[in-house]
């Protein structure tokens, strides 16, 4: 779990898969500086909320997309109908279609690299 240490900032402790996350935040906060110099609430001329509208609508969309992969590859329709289910039939439905978690289903299909059988 986090905590605060010197100065008041944050210390991530814990689940290095979290701080991973937290730490590629901080990069793309860095980047943003770099292009925008250092955030000064009283002066930013930028819409965040705006900003932040576009942020979501692209993550969505790629979610969707994403989305749409795993159902395709879950039914099979990636590579003509040969992909081969797991036979754990460990599976999520969202919506209509089946989504295969990551290793529960395999494809040796001509579109991953496969010959199709």
């Amino acid at each position: 779990m986090p905590y605060l240490g010197e100065g008041g900032r944050v210390l991530l402790t814990g689940d290095p898969a979290l701080r991973e996350i937290f730490e590629a935040a901080l990069e793309k906060f860095r980047v943003g500086e770099q292009k925008h110099g250092p955030f000064d609430p009283a002066t930013d001329p930028r819409d965040l909320l705006v900003e932040a509208e576009r942020e979501i609508l692209d993550a969505i969309n790629y979610l969707a997309m994403h989305l749409l992969k795993l159902r395709t590859i879950g039914q099979g329709r990636c590579c003509g109908g040969s992909c081969k289910r797991s036979e754990t039939g460990e599976g999520e439905t969202i919506g209509s279609g089946e989504i295969a978690r990551p290793g529960a289903s395999s494809c040796a299909g001509p579109d991953n690299g496969g010959s199709g059988g």
